[in-house]
């Protein structure tokens, strides 16, 4: 008799265990689950904002990059994403953009751009269009800024 009850109880602590076991590994891999459709849900741009002059960087200066929906023809483009960093000390000046995907159109066309102001005013510029692809994962940007003349 005292056989059965040490048996059952020990099948009861398997059966207790295998529970357990089961929701740890659930738990874990919605966790993943919810990273990976988060990861997938978002469109992150990288890289570095640079100028080619061989000038100190200036103080007070704010470098701004933006994630834009440049589809429309003769209109503003819609800012997506933006970095404002101001407390750069010199280039490449290294920026991350994120946007959510749901908030992009599948057929936009989108760019990014940066410039950097000093005081207020802008002294550097990106002049050509970085394009950034809708689907997959944008490719590291090396945005080269032109003066502005004063």
């Amino acid at each position: 008799m005292q056989t059965r009850r040490i048996l059952e109880l020990v099948l009861g602590a398997a059966a207790l265990i295998a529970v357990l076991a089961a929701v740890v590994v659930s738990i874990g891999s919605t966790s993943q689950t919810a990273q990976a459709d988060s990861v997938d849900d978002t469109l992150t741009v990288t890289g570095n904002v640079s100028y080619r002059e061989r000038i100190a960087f200036p103080e007070n200066a704010v470098v701004t990059v933006r994630l834009e929906d440049i589809s429309l023809a003769d209109a503003p483009s819609t800012v997506l994403a933006e970095q404002r960093i101001e407390d750069a000390t010199g280039v490449p000046v290294p920026f991350e953009l994120a946007a959510y995907r749901d908030a992009i159109d599948p057929r936009a066309r989108l760019a990014v751009r940066a410039q950097i102001e000093v005081d207020g005013a802008l002294r550097w510029t990106t002049d050509t269009v970085h394009p950034i692809p809708v689907e997959g994962d944008a490719p590291a940007q090396e945005l080269i800024l032109v003066a502005v003349p004063q």
